[in-house]
């Protein structure tokens, strides 16, 4: 296979998170992979970002080193989903990667983070995503032979029912490979050109329950497929605040989540999603 020269467009909403943006920009600008530009979609901010100095300093700093980088300002807060589907026509409009990469505001991924993402898709993925376990915790090791050669599996009865959506990407594991994945948690490096082909849904609360897992399916459906590298760490900083923490409540995560089964159904018996 010949590998492909590689541009990424980075693609990330915040809200009420200066700290946690600072933080991304300096894990990315030690990344080892550094052919990238920063999307920042300041969403429905109490204080714009670019009003904190320590932002400008660093926004200075990464565009002295050679990347591209924007801050827009949304003023009102729409949801997780509003929020990425805008940053992906910002992206289509005015992104030169071939590649995309959606990426959480609290996260610290590891400087080889996007190296071994790339890696995923120099092994035949259209999509490639890692792990993603607590920053504070300790790190939970297990084999990967306990996968049974599938990350985060996904299967459903012949009712259509979902019965098995796995969550294996929250902890760490003793090999370092590349897996098939059924669906990718949190950040994920894909094809630009799924963003003018999936949405994310427009039905969900403001939090956005299952945003990631529906946006999964709905590439699986157009044939792309996803891989997992369980040595690509990105360490989440779990952040109580801010982001969409600040509209999550048990009720609407019921919803959601309800929405969700409700639509893998359809789509399953209507022979749109075969797994």
């Amino acid at each position: 296979m010949v590998e492909e020269k590689i541009e990424v467009d980075i693609l990330c909403s915040s809200k009420d998170r200066a700290t946690e943006v600072f933080s991304l920009m300096q894990a990315l600008r030690t990344q080892t992979f550094q052919n990238w530009n920063l999307y920042v979609l300041d969403n429905g901010y109490g204080t714009p970002l670019v009003n904190f100095h320590f932002i400008n300093m660093m926004i200075n700093r990464l565009q002295l080193e050679g990347h591209k980088v924007k801050i827009y300002r949304n003023q009102n807060d729409f949801g997780i989903c509003y929020a990425r589907n805008l940053l992906n026509e910002i992206q289509q409009k005015e992104g030169s990667g071939n590649y995309s990469m959606r990426i959480d505001d609290d996260v610290l991924p590891q400087p080889d983070f996007i190296e071994k993402l790339i890696q995923v898709i120099n092994a035949g993925y259209d999509i490639a995503s890692g792990l993603i376990p607590p920053l504070a915790m300790p790190e939970m090791k297990r084999e990967i032979r306990f996968l049974n050669r599938e990350i985060n599996k996904v299967r459903i009865n012949e009712q259509g029912d979902l019965i098995e959506f796995g969550d294996d990407c929250g902890m760490c594991y003793i090999e370092k490979e590349i897996i098939p994945a059924g669906h990718f948690r949190s950040c994920a490096l894909y094809k630009s050109e799924i963003n003018s082909k999936v949405k994310y849904q427009d039905n969900l609360s403001n939090y956005g329950f299952r945003e990631e897992s529906f946006f999964s399916l709905k590439c699986r459906m157009l044939g792309y497929k996803i891989g997992v590298h369980t040595g690509a760490i990105s360490y989440h900083i779990m952040t109580p605040s801010g982001g969409g923490r600040t509209t999550a409540n048990p009720e609407s995560i019921s919803i959601d989540d309800e929405s969700f089964r409700k639509w893998i159904k359809n789509k399953y018996l209507s022979g749109e999603l075969k797994l």
